[in-house]
Protein backbone atom coordinates (compact mmCIF):
# COMPACT_ATOMS: atom_id res chain seq x y z
CA UNK A 1 0.00 0.00 0.00
CA UNK A 2 2.81 2.46 0.79
CA UNK A 3 4.38 1.71 -2.58
CA UNK A 4 1.14 2.75 -4.29
CA UNK A 5 1.02 5.92 -2.21
CA UNK A 6 4.63 6.71 -3.08
CA UNK A 7 4.74 5.71 -6.76
CA UNK A 8 1.21 6.14 -8.09
CA UNK A 9 -0.57 8.87 -6.17
CA UNK A 10 1.88 11.80 -6.71
CA UNK A 11 2.02 11.49 -10.53
CA UNK A 12 -1.72 10.86 -10.70
CA UNK A 13 -2.58 13.92 -8.61
CA UNK A 14 -0.12 16.05 -10.59
CA UNK A 15 -1.59 15.03 -13.94
CA UNK A 16 -5.10 15.58 -12.61
CA UNK A 17 -4.14 19.09 -11.46
CA UNK A 18 -2.57 19.84 -14.86
CA UNK A 19 -5.70 18.68 -16.69
CA UNK A 20 -7.85 20.89 -14.46
CA UNK A 21 -5.52 23.85 -15.09
CA UNK A 22 -5.71 23.29 -18.86
CA UNK A 23 -9.49 23.10 -18.76
CA UNK A 24 -9.63 26.32 -16.74
CA UNK A 25 -7.31 28.03 -19.24
CA UNK A 26 -9.47 26.89 -22.16
CA UNK A 27 -12.59 28.16 -20.44
CA UNK A 28 -10.91 31.54 -19.91
CA UNK A 29 -10.26 31.79 -23.65
CA UNK A 30 -6.62 30.79 -23.77
CA UNK A 31 -4.87 30.13 -26.12
CA UNK A 32 -6.15 32.63 -28.65
CA UNK A 33 -7.47 31.00 -31.80
CA UNK A 34 -5.82 31.29 -35.21
CA UNK A 35 -2.46 32.49 -33.90
CA UNK A 36 0.47 32.20 -36.27
CA UNK A 37 3.59 31.03 -34.46
CA UNK A 38 7.16 31.59 -35.56
CA UNK A 39 9.58 28.71 -35.90
CA UNK A 40 11.47 30.00 -32.85
CA UNK A 41 8.34 29.87 -30.70
CA UNK A 42 7.60 26.33 -31.84
CA UNK A 43 11.20 25.25 -31.14
CA UNK A 44 11.06 26.83 -27.68
CA UNK A 45 7.79 25.04 -26.94
CA UNK A 46 9.30 21.71 -27.99
CA UNK A 47 12.46 22.28 -25.94
CA UNK A 48 10.55 23.35 -22.83
CA UNK A 49 8.13 20.45 -23.18
CA UNK A 50 11.03 18.00 -23.40
CA UNK A 51 12.66 19.62 -20.36
CA UNK A 52 9.36 19.37 -18.43
CA UNK A 53 9.11 15.69 -19.40
CA UNK A 54 12.62 15.04 -18.07
CA UNK A 55 11.88 16.98 -14.87
CA UNK A 56 8.79 14.85 -14.27
CA UNK A 57 10.81 11.68 -14.76
CA UNK A 58 13.50 13.00 -12.44
CA UNK A 59 11.04 13.91 -9.69
CA UNK A 60 8.71 10.96 -9.81
CA UNK A 61 10.80 8.07 -11.07
CA UNK A 62 14.33 8.85 -9.97
CA UNK A 63 13.80 10.66 -6.67
CA UNK A 64 10.51 9.14 -5.48
CA UNK A 65 11.17 5.52 -6.43
CA UNK A 66 14.96 5.43 -6.48
CA UNK A 67 15.15 4.06 -10.03
CA UNK A 68 18.54 5.35 -11.19
CA UNK A 69 18.07 4.15 -14.77
CA UNK A 70 14.84 6.07 -15.33
CA UNK A 71 16.39 9.42 -16.30
CA UNK A 72 18.93 8.11 -18.83
CA UNK A 73 16.22 5.91 -20.34
CA UNK A 74 13.85 8.88 -20.52
CA UNK A 75 16.44 11.00 -22.32
CA UNK A 76 16.80 8.47 -25.15
CA UNK A 77 13.20 7.30 -25.27
CA UNK A 78 11.92 10.88 -25.12
CA UNK A 79 14.22 11.80 -28.00
CA UNK A 80 12.82 8.88 -29.99
CA UNK A 81 9.29 10.11 -29.28
CA UNK A 82 10.27 13.59 -30.47
CA UNK A 83 11.64 12.01 -33.63
CA UNK A 84 8.19 10.57 -34.27
CA UNK A 85 6.04 13.44 -32.97
CA UNK A 86 7.74 16.35 -34.77
CA UNK A 87 7.41 14.93 -38.30
CA UNK A 88 3.84 13.87 -37.55
CA UNK A 89 3.03 17.38 -36.29
CA UNK A 90 4.58 18.98 -39.37
CA UNK A 91 2.70 16.64 -41.72
CA UNK A 92 -0.64 17.19 -40.00
CA UNK A 93 -0.07 20.96 -39.91
CA UNK A 94 0.64 20.96 -43.64
CA UNK A 95 -2.52 18.94 -44.31
CA UNK A 96 -4.56 21.31 -42.13
CA UNK A 97 -3.20 24.44 -43.81
CA UNK A 98 -3.95 23.01 -47.26
CA UNK A 99 -7.44 22.07 -46.14
CA UNK A 100 -8.08 25.60 -44.85
CA UNK A 101 -6.72 27.29 -48.00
Amino acid sequence: MTRILREVVPPLVTVYALVLAMLAALRAGWPPRETVRSLGEVAATIALGYAAFLLIVLLFMTLATGDRTALPDAVWEGAALLGIAIPAFLALSAIDSRRRA
